[in-house]
């Protein structure tokens, strides 16, 4: 979606990078054709899924996003069914959030910390309590009639205690399966966040489940090659330029 990130979460390696462009609508699908004509060639599984995640902010790029959105889902564009789609963002802002209603996609929503002083920290750009974005993402899930998958980076002694859990946990009893929480091991960048335990890491599964939540627990993909969620960075040395904005 973009080239770098102005977000700057605490435990991501693309905001270090700073925001260096954003891709055109042309130039996101060209990655989707480019992962299909890979897996033909490797002799993979074809290519099914499409998730927005990874370097940079889909709602910072949204006109882009969404009409690549338009052609990816279409049957006579790249003709992936919407149920297969999935973006993720940090909500800006309430105004940004809006903009979800009618997109072609499920919506996953990056939380991190239902705690505002620690979500502050993790996602410094943010302009509302976690409160009033929990709020919104429930009436976004009402309105789209579709659950909305809530994102939590666990973080070895930061945002994975008990605490934590029941606190997440809270912010939508009122409507528990309009919500599925997907947790995430954070993985290793030069930021120096570890991962907490495997066990630490159910025991917070299960505090939510214990809710009434459905929550499970994502395995890493690409993290030993340095190409898992929040490790995506221009290496140090790399050069490259920006043709255009």
């Amino acid at each position: 979606m973009q080239v770098g990130c102005r977000r700057a979460c605490g435990f991501c390696a693309t905001g270090t990078m700073g925001l260096q462009a954003n891709l055109r609508w042309t130039e996101i699908l060209a990655q989707v054709e480019v992962a299909r004509a890979l897996a033909e060639v490797l002799s993979l599984p074809p290519l099914r899924n499409v998730v927005f995640m990874g370097m940079g902010e889909p709602l910072d790029n949204a006109r882009h996003v969404a009409q690549a959105l338009a052609v990816l889902t279409h049957p006579k564009g790249l003709g992936v069914a919407p149920r297969h789609v999935t973006v993720s963002t940090v909500a800006p802002s309430l105004a940004a959030l809006e903009l979800l209603v009618a997109w072609p996609c499920h919506i996953a929503w990056s939380l991190h910390s239902a705690d505002d002083a620690v979500r502050a920290a993790l996602v410094p750009t943010t302009a509302h309590r976690v409160s009033e974005l929990a709020n919104a993402v429930l009436d976004l899930a009402s309105r789209r009639n579709q659950r909305i998958f809530v994102e939590m980076t666990l973080i070895d002694g930061v945002n994975d205690r008990p605490r934590d859990a029941d606190l997440a946990a809270r912010l939508f009893e009122a409507a528990p399966r309009r919500v599925r929480f997907n947790l995430l091991a954070v993985n290793p960048t030069e930021k120096g966040f570890r991962p907490p335990p495997d066990e630490k890491l159910l025991a917070f599964r299960d505090r939510l489940r214990a809710h009434g939540h459905f929550a499970m627990v994502r395995r890493p993909r690409g993290r030993d090659r340095s190409a898992a969620c929040g490790q995506l960075v221009t290496l140090p040395g790399a050069r490259w330029r920006v043709l255009e904005t």
